[in-house]
């Protein structure tokens, strides 16, 4: 960025001349980010999101990276499981937040009244779904039941 007339103006600088089609890209870009306009506050510096005040400590990067590891064996030990590919891919979603809520689908665009429709008290959204709908509960209880009377 640099500044013209008081205003800071968005100016990349190309290490390599630009092919016809990265042209076309370049200027979609800087039309997107027209529009974007930065505060000027004083010098840049350094933040590390994992702690409240951005500064860096051993104690948030260990926790940051404990989280990151919990979440991938979470994720590893999930394939390693014996059940139906539909039943561990609707698993995979729902550990990742994906599945199509009414909370994901008005992120998407779409117009939606955001509701649970199991239990129509609370915004539908995964965690809603998959823990605290008392609706969801009730059925998942209904399933474990049917399951230890089989065995």
């Amino acid at each position: 960025m640099t500044r013209v007339g008081g205003q800071l103006v968005w100016s990349p600088i190309l290490r390599r001349n630009l092919k016809e089609r990265e042209v076309d890209q370049l200027i979609s870009l800087l039309n997107l980010l027209k529009g974007v306009h930065i505060r000027d506050r004083g010098e840049d510096a350094r933040m590390w999101s994992a702690s409240k005040d951005g500064l860096f400590l051993v104690s948030s990067f260990f926790s940051a990276l404990s989280i990151k590891l919990r979440e991938r064996s979470d994720v590893c030990s999930l394939w390693k499981l014996k059940a139906p590919p539909r039943v561990v891919i609707f698993r995979w979603l729902a550990l990742r937040k994906r599945i199509l809520t009414m909370d994901n689908l008005r992120r998407r665009g779409r117009i939606v009244v955001n509701g649970c429709q199991m239990c129509l008290r609370e915004e539908e959204f995964v965690d809603h779904l998959m823990l605290h709908c008392k609706t969801a509960q009730a059925i998942w209880r209904s399933v474990v039941g049917w399951f230890e009377g089989i065995s």
